[in-house]
């Protein structure tokens, strides 16, 4: 064999090794996030005082930004290729501050780390954040349990004037990612005008429609 021969060869067989063997190319991760617009009362009657939301706890659960199914009973799997943009405890904080922030119900809405001072203090608890598997239907389940406390007025202090749990389920058009995001979205929508309602009453016994 001539030299060029044994040089054609030996590039052959690298470049061979290098198609069998090569690290394939990296399958990209798409992200998600809620995307839905806030809840507006009709007629807005402010209250002259401060409410803080503080940080939103969870379980294991939703803690991170895999998207969860459940595949099975006391099983929990993760789509591939597929997360959350933030944490869906930090999504729903967000929205929450912001959707009570735009219902006109307070004179101001602060989040964890702004300063002041705030009559009531709204926590929470992310409960669950997923999809699950119902009778052949897919749905968003979303499970958030929330306490609104008055540190002062009255007389009285640390009162618990609302304490709910808050169940969500909407039906998915498939089982692909892209669709429980809009399901969780819808579903968030519902719990948000469901606990600015509720606040509504709890502090002033009455209740603006919201748009």
């Amino acid at each position: 064999m001539t030299r060029t021969g044994r040089c054609i060869l030996i590039l052959a067989l690298f470049l061979l090794s290098g198609c069998l063997g090569g690290t394939p190319a990296p399958v990209p991760t798409t992200y998600y996030t809620l995307e839905y617009p806030s809840p507006r009362p009709s007629s807005q009657v402010t209250a002259d005082t401060v409410l803080r939301l503080e940080d939103m706890e969870s379980p294991s659960e939703p803690a991170g930004r895999d998207i969860l199914y459940r595949s099975g009973p006391f099983m929990r799997d993760a789509y591939r290729y597929h997360r959350w943009h933030v944490p869906p405890t930090d999504m729903v904080q967000g929205l929450l501050l912001r959707d009570i922030r735009a219902s006109g119900l307070f004179r101001a809405v602060l989040s964890p780390a702004e300063a002041g001072t705030a009559r009531y203090l709204l926590s929470g608890r992310v409960e669950e954040f997923l999809q699950r598997e119902d009778q052949g239907s897919s749905l968003a389940t979303l499970v958030i349990s929330m306490t609104l406390v008055d540190t002062g007025g009255n007389g009285e202090i640390d009162r618990i004037v609302l304490q709910n749990t808050y169940r969500l389920a909407e039906p998915l058009g498939s089982r692909k990612p892209a669709d429980l995001a809009k399901g969780m979205s819808a579903a968030m929508a519902h719990l948000s005008r469901e606990l600015i309602i509720d606040i509504d009453v709890a502090i002033n016994g009455s209740w603006s429609p919201c748009k």
